[in-house]
């Protein structure tokens, strides 16, 4: 009874603490997040002069700053006003401030900083400007005088292109950012000018299936997949076999097929498979929700509808027994709904060249705007990055839409420029210099498109289809 009593002052204190928090807790904030009053505006200075940005924010707690050029934050630039001194070719470009409180973020307006050599040649510049993918985009800038010369860059790299204006037709998004152009007159350097384009794209990509011979080893039909986002959403994974050839006619068809689930994402370790999907009625509503073709309750195809988080995955389809064949994976976005996990990187990988022939991936997009994707054929580097003794040879990849008419086709991956950018932009590991492996960049209208890895004369082994949604 004494030890109770001699605790009833520290008891009686917690219970007073607990009753005063909620009051507490319902104390009005004062917080305000950040407001822009006034936005910075675009310079043209000339060479070696100062150029001051200046940006006018409101908020409670008192806002922090961060400057920015052409998407890349300056050391040091943590004031409402920057200050560049003695302007050069090298800061010509875009600059925009983030001005943050605990309440909440604002970011400005993008803004040019041009450079002025011999006055009054250019009388506008460039102006920046949004598009959706898929549409065009022209920059022109405006001159006054005879023999000027033009440059234009993106992102710092030469463009081929030597006229005022500069046109991009079909607009992805691997193409937004700076654009620069110097004007030349009598051979000497008269002005460079800036401008940004942003692309907006609201297109997602939403399943890929993918055909391919099934064997022992090394032979196995396997599909990649790369979700991100926050929560979770069904996926809808198919592996294929007795009805390609019961309801398609395909010769050889994989008899027994063993489709397992492998990944990680935010809610841990995922390990699940299947043989013989049993005709569930959940399988059943999720094939006529996604448009897949109806299988036989009693068929030995397999399924699997599994709620996933963002994270890596990969589903493997085997013959039972040791059994071989040609198979079909499929992949489903069951929900591809905004705000939910996204599918940004499809793969799959199988042998190329012997009966099953051509590995093929085809995949759909989705939205009211273009979708910019990089589609790789890989073969040779599997062998020389990962050690896989059966890497298909020389590869060749082609795309082909809904209508069987090629949209592009490649052989070479350093043909393009802008591949090593939209690598890096993806995530997708690098491929050595001189290799032979394939590589196509394309902004896709919404639809159905079949991508086809072939080994070039007559190359055979195991192959890999990877398409990645760029952004």
């Amino acid at each position: 009874m004494n030890k109770l009593l001699s605790s009833w002052p520290a008891l009686v204190a917690c219970v007073l603490a607990l009753a005063v928090r909620p009051a507490l807790a319902q104390t009005p904030s004062t917080d305000a997040a950040p407001v822009i009053t006034l936005q910075p505006s675009s310079l043209a200075v000339l060479a070696g002069a100062s150029a001051t940005f200046t940006v006018v924010a409101t908020g409670s707690p008192a806002p922090t700053y961060r400057w920015f050029r052409n998407g890349r934050p300056i050391e040091g630039a943590t004031n409402p006003t920057y200050t560049l001194v003695n302007v050069g070719a090298g800061d010509v470009g875009e600059y925009q401030v983030t001005v943050t409180n605990r309440a909440g973020q604002v970011t400005s307006n993008r803004v040019a900083l041009n450079l002025t050599l011999q006055a009054g040649v250019v009388t506008a510049g460039p102006d920046s400007q949004t598009v959706n993918a898929g549409d065009t985009a022209t920059f022109h800038v405006t001159t006054v005088g005879t023999g000027l010369t033009y440059r234009w860059r993106h992102n710092g790299r030469l463009l081929d292109n030597s006229t005022d204006t500069l046109t991009l037709t079909n607009v992805g998004s691997y193409l937004d950012g700076t654009y620069t152009v110097a004007v030349s007159a009598g051979g000497q350097l008269a002005a460079i000018y800036a401008a940004g384009l942003t692309v907006h794209v609201d297109a997602r990509l939403t399943n890929l299936s993918a055909r391919g011979q099934v064997g022992d080893g090394d032979e196995v039909l396997i599909v990649g997949f790369v979700l991100r986002g926050q929560g979770t959403k069904p996926i809808l994974l198919r592996g294929i076999g007795p009805t390609l050839g019961t309801g398609f006619g395909v010769e050889g068809a994989l008899a027994t097929p063993e489709l397992t689930l492998f990944g990680i994402g935010r809610d841990g370790m995922t390990t699940v498979s299947n043989q013989a999907w049993g005709g569930g009625a959940d399988l059943v509503q999720a094939f006529a929700d996604v448009g897949a073709f109806p299988l036989a309750a009693d068929s030995k195809d397999s399924a699997l509808l599994e709620p996933l988080s963002a994270g890596l995955y990969t589903a493997h389809v085997t013959g039972v027994n040791g059994s071989s064949g040609i198979a079909l994976a499929e992949l489903y976005d069951v929900a591809p709904t905004v705000g939910s996990p996204a599918l940004v990187n499809i793969s799959a990988r199988a042998n190329v060249g012997s009966a099953g022939g051509t590995l093929i991936a085809g995949f759909v997009v989705t939205g009211t705007t273009s979708e910019s994707v990089l589609v790789r054929g890989v073969g040779p580097s599997l062998g020389t990055l990962f050690g896989m003794r059966r890497a298909l040879g020389a590869s060749h990849v082609a795309l082909f839409d809904s209508q069987g008419n090629q949209v592009a086709a490649d052989d070479d991956w350093e043909a393009d420029p802008e591949v090593p950018d939209a690598c890096d932009r993806v995530g997708a590991f690098h491929l050595p210099h001189g290799s032979h492996d394939s590589t196509l960049l394309v902004t896709l209208k919404p639809g159905v498109y079949t991508v086809q890895v072939t080994g070039r004369a007559g190359a055979t082994g195991v192959g890999l289809a990877e398409i990645y949604e760029v952004r």
